[in-house]
């Protein structure tokens, strides 16, 4: 008896080509290429080609099995959906389309959300390469977000001596303590708004900490395959574009939801003109000073100067301020109906001048009495954000409004500026805001653009109502609104316990990746209940990383959203997770613990 197995396409590459192993002899326990079976019985091959064709019409996609030959017949046995690759699986799904076995609707439902987010990699051809030559350092696990290379820093202080010679750093801890953290969350001395790709292997944090690792040399921490590899390599974004090519056309063909992006950086505004995304569902005003030292300079000023009522200080913050939303909006002007959503400054600042004494060298001199007080503020995400800083010194939130205008008012693109205040929770707050707003345009002569907030409080989702009289649009921040729904904080809880808590309070999900709907989504759906039994015709948005895992189907419909804006790499995932939501698709999260 002969017996194997076979794939109907190369698991790999996704070729369309009958590959797998075969048992020519019983007795004898090597596996040899299906090619071998080729040379020897070329009928029986011709058999196997038949019945796999056929069961890959059955299963309509690739499959992979077992097979046995007696007498000279072949049997499959064991048949399964092919396990593959994510180029090949995209590669199957295009032949699939174009062989017509499949419709466009058909093929997406058979992908997962995180088969298309685009992220730095290192590719599988490297990988080999890297461990044949011995570069391997360490395995572990990760967070799946890339890439990070730098150098090896053993403390925060390290960290941040390489990180002024403008260098990249990678930093090895046993225990994320506060200074580990200030060298993780920190991008040019402001809050990072996205967490950084780390690496575990237990008990040791971000990198670990091993004998053989030597301090300022160059190393890669590769989250998407769990190692730690040392020297350089040249990282390609995966799924290329090639292969995301013919997605992005299943999903212009179906339609669906509107998905806008969030900008990691004002650079990256520019790469928008070649691609399907038009619209900027978050930018936040904190962008606008991690580009430079000098940049922080005038946001340093500013915030003095906002306190002690001296005009220089917030004039250069709106000059700042409208030089790069001025850039913005050109770069999305090709696209007639793009949007730019302006989300006001909101780092906590507490933690921000934490850092800036700690590290940059601020000293007690060059922060006004009020700013050095906010040093003792034990629970900055809570705390004085810039958001309440501006309902404290309006000159500050005036500043961001004028920079704005005057953006507008060079570039004549009326319509396409949104402006979304962050972290309100009472109907004062947001009238004082949208007063304070409109004196500024009206005194530069201009048209107020559209004035939103965002839906970031258990208060401001149960009140959503009342803030319709005086709000354009909403947008749901779900980073912010799992935190204060579960108290948990997303930048600390991921690193040190939320993997044991998950186990231990029956959470079987991390409600920071997948949004929790039994809990924060039900949340969302009475807000846009009461937002929509006032004001049918105002614009509902959801602008948070749990999106690209999609919801339960209904949720979805009950959520009824105008919008979605994530990272600019995970715009084909999310546009991915709404179709299959709108589906049924997905299942509900499996935190359902009253």
């Amino acid at each position: 008896m002969i017996e194997g197995r076979l794939f109907s396409r190369d698991p790999k590459s996704g070729l369309k080509r009958l590959s797998g192993s075969v048992l020519l002899d019983p007795k004898s326990p090597t596996e040899l290429p299906l090619f071998c079976l080729q040379q020897r019985y070329p009928q029986i091959v011709v058999q196997l080609e038949g019945l796999v064709a056929a069961r890959e019409r059955e299963h309509g996609g690739a499959v992979q099995c077992r097979f046995q030959v007696v007498d000279e017949q072949a049997v499959l046995t064991e048949v399964e959906d092919l396990k593959c690759s994510v180029e090949a699986k995209l590669r199957i799904l295009k032949d699939l389309v174009e062989e017509g076995s499949l419709t466009c609707g058909q093929a997406l439902e058979r992908l997962e959300p995180f088969d298309l987010r685009q992220c730095p990699q290192i590719s599988k051809r490297d990988v080999h390469r890297l461990k044949n030559e011995g570069r391997l350092t360490a395995e572990g696990s990760g967070n799946g977000l890339g890439i990070a290379a730098g150098y090896l820093a053993f403390d925060a202080e390290s960290a941040w001596k390489i990180h002024a010679r403008n260098k990249p750093v990678l930093l090895v801890t046993q225990r994320l303590d506060l200074g580990s953290k200030d060298a993780l969350e920190v991008c040019q001395g402001v809050l990072s708004s996205e967490p950084a790709p780390w690496f575990r292997e237990k008990p040791l944090l971000v990198i670990p900490a091993l004998d053989n690792l030597q301090p300022d040399r160059d190393y890669i921490l590769d989250s998407t395959h769990h190692k730690l590899w040392r020297g350089c390599v040249e990282p390609e974004m995966a799924p290329g574009e090639t292969a995301l090519a013919p997605i992005r056309s299943w999903l212009r063909s179906v339609g669906g939801l509107d998905v806008r992006c969030n900008l990691s950086s004002v650079d990256e505004a520019e790469s928008l003109a070649g691609s399907d995304v038009h619209s900027v569902g978050l930018c936040r005003a904190e962008l606008f000073f991690q580009s430079s030292p000098q940049r922080l300079e005038v946001l340093r000023e500013a915030l003095n100067g906002a306190i002690a009522g001296e005009k220089s200080g917030t004039d250069a913050m709106a000059a700042v301020i409208a030089a790069d939303v001025e850039r913005l909006l050109k770069a999305l002007s090709p696209h007639r109906d793009a949007v730019l959503t302006l989300r006001f400054f909101d780092a906590p600042l507490s933690r921000m001048l934490t850092l800036w004494t700690r590290y940059l060298g601020v000293t007690r001199e060059q922060l006004h009495d009020f700013l050095w007080g906010l040093l003792e503020e034990r629970n900055s995400t809570q705390g004085l954000r810039g958001g309440r800083f501006s309902l404290l010194f309006p000159a500050f939130f005036e500043a961001q409004v004028r920079g704005a205008g005057l953006a507008l008012k060079r570039t004549g693109e009326k319509g396409r500026l949104q402006l979304m205040l962050p972290g309100v929770s009472t109907v004062e707050e947001v009238r004082f805001f949208h007063r304070r707003a409109d004196s500024v345009f009206r005194s530069l002569e201009l048209e107020p653009p559209c004035f939103g907030m965002m839906l970031e409080t258990p208060r401001a989702c149960l009140l959503a109502d009342r803030f319709v009289e005086d709000c354009d649009f909403f947008s749901f921040g779900t980073g912010d609104l799992t935190e204060s729904v579960f108290a948990l904080s997303r930048y600390d809880a991921p690193l040190s316990f939320l993997a044991e808590f998950l186990d231990a309070s029956g959470l079987s999900e991390d409600p920071f990746k997948r949004l929790d709907s039994t809990g924060v989504g039900e949340l969302m759906a009475l807000a846009c209940q009461k937002i929509r039994a006032h004001r049918d015709d105002v614009e509902i948005g959801w602008c948070g990383a749990q999106a690209v895992h999609g919801v339960p189907n209904d949720l979805w419909e009950r959520l009824n959203l105008d919008y979605v804006s994530v990272p600019l790499s995970s715009v084909e995932a999310t546009r991915l997770s709404a179709f299959q939501s709108s589906l049924g698709l997905h299942a509900p999260s499996e935190n359902t613990n009253p």
